[in-house]
């Protein structure tokens, strides 16, 4: 009986209770996404952290003495980045703890622990802070962390934007088998569920207008807009802004069939291969660029992805600004 008590302990509280600001305490939650106060606009990404990995191309997650001492908890660790990579495209990192580390991962003392996350949790994040930091209640003495690490997030779970699936006004699973944001299900892979709804936060979209301008004397000026061509529909909250978009790539081929070469085999290092900040609206091209001129719109975390409206496109990789006449 004892047993059976400790094992249902153990799938009680196998995820954590996320920890708000106390001025944004919320114990009812709906909805796939974290709600993102202040002035981000309700997007994951432009959380400090967040947007330095979204920047960086990937995450970079550290462990205090505690936790990197603690049973295999490295190990759990990459084994959960492995299969949230293999379902995102999106990678994490483990570095040395410094001020590169977004994600902390902290097994402080229990009486702390609890003054922090509460004494019916067995992990709970800061989301918001930079870095991030996750604790874990080493008293509990869990064998297997996987799907904590799931839930909270190194690239999946709370990290990445995605909210609570469970009853946390009751603190009841509601056995969401195809998510690892419910808890006592023991799912530690991020499933295809928890892979779509953090592509809406993180992925953007082609932009709702594009077009080639001819300005004369052999040059050609691409432009596009800030609004997604969903309009939003497919972005976290209905954003319809492309406020996960950081850069434009460009490519370019003889005729709209292709095929099309990626403009940085052209451009050097020097000047960035041709990328040109989103928010910048435009870039001029001489006559030397022939032809027809492709955009891709990304950020270095997401630039392996398709976009998320296909379109105008080259199989959702790229859209097509135009042709010289």
């Amino acid at each position: 009986m004892t047993r059976l008590m400790i094992l249902w302990y153990v799938c009680l509280v196998v995820f954590a209770l996320i920890v708000l600001a106390a001025s944004r305490a919320d114990a009812e939650h709906t909805g796939p996404w974290l709600p993102v106060y202040g002035n981000s606009g309700q997007d994951i990404t432009a959380l400090p952290a967040q947007h330095r990995a979204l920047n960086r191309g990937h995450v970079t997650y550290c462990f205090d003495a505690p936790s990197s001492d603690y049973p295999a908890f490295k190990t759990q660790a990459a084994q959960t980045v492995e299969a949230a990579y293999k379902a995102t495209g999106m990678n994490a990192v483990a570095v040395e703890w410094d001020a590169d580390c977004d994600i902390r991962n902290s097994m402080p003392p229990d009486s702390t622990f609890i003054t922090t996350c509460g004494s019916g949790a067995a992990a709970c994040i800061y989301y918001w802070s930079l870095p991030v930091t996750i604790y874990y209640r080493r008293a509990l003495g869990f064998w297997d962390w996987r799907s904590t690490f799931c839930h909270e997030g190194l690239n999946s779970g709370h990290f990445m934007g995605l909210h609570e699936q469970y009853n946390d006004r009751d603190f009841k699973s509601l056995g969401k088998t195809w998510t690892c944001m419910d808890f006592g299900t023991f799912v530690w892979e991020a499933t295809t569920w928890d892979r779509d709804r953090i592509w809406n936060s993180w992925t953007p979209d082609r932009p709702s207008a594009a077009g080639l301008r001819n300005e004369g004397n052999g040059w050609v000026t691409a432009t596009w807009t800030q609004r997604r061509a969903d309009e939003g529909a497919a972005h976290a909250f209905g954003i319809p802004e492309n406020t996960n978009a950081t850069r434009m790539a460009f490519g370019y081929s003889d005729t709209r069939e292709g095929p099309i070469t990626w403009a940085g085999e052209r451009c050097s290092a020097a000047i960035d291969y041709c990328y040109t900040k989103y928010k910048d609206g435009q870039r001029g091209f001489d006559a030397a660029w022939r032809g027809c001129i492709w955009g891709r719109v990304e950020a270095p975390m997401t630039y392996r992805l398709p976009q998320m409206t296909r379109g105008d496109s080259a199989d959702g990789y790229w859209f097509l600004f135009g042709c010289r006449a």
